[in-house]
């Protein structure tokens, strides 16, 4: 049987649009779907003096994504981070920006908060009555 490719994981999974690359998938204990990946075409530059940096290692950034298949989604990303060797720079090591993935500080991805508000804008005022009397059967 054919081995899947990363690229049919990521047309899959959509992690294309979030700008990065599945590198392994595990279905955890919790029943949450873990997948690892890491940043396609990182921003190497500096953000204090914009000169690029040398590859240093990587660091995980655990973020929860749309659902698939009715399952919770983790992301594992893996985000550069690089050192930055301009004498006059005050910044030694920085990480990738990835804002395109995540707000900075955010425990989801962007097109999780999208996806959450989308979802909000369909529930009407019936809905809200709905749920909440659902246990007083007013």
């Amino acid at each position: 049987m054919a081995e899947l490719t990363s690229d049919v994981a990521d047309t899959i999974c959509r992690t294309v649009e979030l700008g990065v690359t599945i590198t392994g998938a595990a279905v955890g204990a919790d029943d949450r779907t873990h997948i690892f990946c890491e940043v396609l075409d990182p921003d190497r530059r500096c953000p204090d003096c914009n000169m690029a940096g040398q590859p240093r290692d990587r660091v995980a950034r655990v973020l929860t994504d749309t659902p698939a298949v009715g399952h919770p989604v983790l992301l594992h990303v893996a985000v550069p981070r690089f050192v930055c060797h301009t004498s006059d720079c005050s910044r030694s090591v920085f990480r990738a920006r990835i804002d395109h993935i995540a707000r900075a500080r955010a425990v989801v991805t962007t097109r999780t908060e999208r996806w959450i508000l989308q979802r909000l804008t369909f529930i009407t005022d019936s809905d809200i009555l709905d749920f909440a009397c659902c246990d007083l059967r007013v």
